[in-house]
């Protein structure tokens, strides 16, 4: 289970909340419940559909499609450049519709995003 970050250090340990403020905060917490337990019911999930026709594509695929060294494909995820979709822990998967968008991006004479200096 992961630790909360709480406003004031001393919460962290029950025993250092002084008596007079531990009705407040069991108001607070009852109000942070409530609100939390409601954004949960309430909030739809999102959920990323792709055509059943569009399989993901694996970097070797991507990088055999490119021209490039799969070490390139990668460096281009890394770096954000080409969007990527994680498989587990390890593994990373490309959208067609996403290749095909930064192919377009990559033509010459292709308006880029302007980049900050």
């Amino acid at each position: 289970m992961s630790s909360v970050a709480f406003p004031d250090p001393t919460w962290q340990d029950p025993e250092r909340i002084p008596v007079e403020q531990i009705p407040a905060l069991l108001g607070q917490l009852e109000e942070y419940q409530a609100a939390l337990w409601l954004r949960m019911v309430v909030t739809p999930k999102l959920t990323l559909v792709l055509p059943s026709s569009a399989p993901l594509l694996t970097v070797a695929h991507v990088a055999e499609r490119l021209g490039l060294t799969q070490a390139r494909v990668y460096q281009l995820i890394r770096t954000g450049e080409l969007p990527s979709v994680a498989v587990g822990k390890k593994y990373r998967r490309v959208s067609p519709v996403d290749l095909d968008a930064w192919i377009k991006a990559q033509t010459r004479g292709a308006p880029r995003p302007a980049t900050s200096r």
